[in-house]
């Protein structure tokens, strides 16, 4: 996946391992930050591989919240929860 398609405020791992924070795309480049605070610019054609880990945490507090809507919006709440968290990896 290239960086421009990734969601913004992600964490990313560059092909050479690296991880960095992704925040948002500023045109040809993206601002990123490592854990420390320290700032790149990154081309955003570049190669990289969304953190499964935030993905998976992501995607289980959306399915939460729909558990949570189930007395008001019953089957279609449960259906909604259970499709998301088939979409973790």
């Amino acid at each position: 996946m290239k960086l421009y398609e990734a969601p913004n405020n992600c964490k990313v791992v560059l092909d050479s391992g690296i991880e960095l924070n992704f925040h948002s795309i500023d045109g040809m480049f993206s601002k990123c930050t490592d854990d420390d605070g320290n700032v790149y610019y990154i081309p955003a054609d570049t190669e990289i591989t969304v953190k499964l880990v935030q993905r998976n945490d992501v995607l289980e507090e959306v399915a939460q919240e729909f558990d949570s809507m189930r007395i008001a919006f019953g089957d279609t709440a449960d259906s909604f929860a259970r499709y998301v968290r088939d979409m973790k990896t």
